[in-house]
């Protein structure tokens, strides 16, 4: 998932919760295992680190230093052309939806305009809006009528 872009099917059963006994995650995961005793966060991101080979904190702070000094709010015509690439390329792979947050992404949109997305996109193309996903699939003439 993450950065890959790897898909995943949206069943009937998809917003189902489950519940386990905090005990049989224990038993069953190292890392909660692990964290079992951390006082606080910076705890928990070194035994992520040990249990793990890395933290997904990490991942992020590092992303976000990419990005820091080259923010800008508004989406530009480039940014747009960059999502229709995407979603066409989504659509060949047989995506139907994405997260706002994987076209940001995918597209290297700085953290400002990623904030505006969904409403630049929602505005722009409201026939593709299904909240909270984005239609990658061309969209039909009912939908277009709808």
């Amino acid at each position: 998932m993450r950065d890959a872009g790897l898909g995943v099917a949206l069943t009937d059963h998809s917003a189902d919760v489950y519940s386990l006994a905090l005990e049989r995650v224990i038993e069953h995961n190292r890392l909660a295992a692990a964290l079992v005793d951390s006082a606080n966060l910076s705890e928990a991101e070194d035994i992520a680190r040990s249990v793990c080979g890395s933290c997904e904190i990490d991942y992020e702070r590092s992303k976000a230093e990419a990005w820091h000094g080259a923010d800008r709010g508004q989406i530009t015509a480039p940014d747009d052309d960059a999502i229709r690439t995407f979603e066409l390329d989504a659509a060949s792979r047989g995506v139907d939806y994405v997260t706002f947050r994987r076209i940001a992404e995918a597209t290297d949109l700085s953290p400002d305009a990623a904030r505006n997305l969904r409403r630049h996109l929602a505005t722009t193309r409201p026939e593709r809006y299904v909240w909270p996903l984005w239609s990658v699939a061309a969209p039909t003439a009912a939908t277009a009528r709808a």
